[in-house]
């Protein structure tokens, strides 16, 4: 978007079993600080979608934002 600055903060990779033998998996959970100057609400908004990625997003002021991102991938490594 135009209006969204944002800061990312960090981000985490882990591997569950062995990734590519079919059975594990490769995990990836991102932590971003949003400003959003449209959005003037206080409290979270949580989402998810059909490819294994939830989206967490805490808002402690109004326009503050912490967006917390995960997701899986079971055909590859995140690197």
């Amino acid at each position: 978007m135009k209006d969204m600055s944002d800061l990312f903060v960090h981000r985490f990779y882990w591997n569950r079993g062995n990734v590519g033998d079919g059975k594990g998996y490769s995990n990836k959970l991102s932590i971003k600080g949003l400003f959003l100057p449209r959005q003037w609400t206080i409290g979270f908004i949580l989402g998810w979608d059909e490819y294994n990625h939830w989206f967490f997003w805490l808002q402690p002021l109004p326009m503050i934002s912490i967006r917390f991102h995960y997701t899986r991938s079971y055909g590859g490594r995140y690197v």
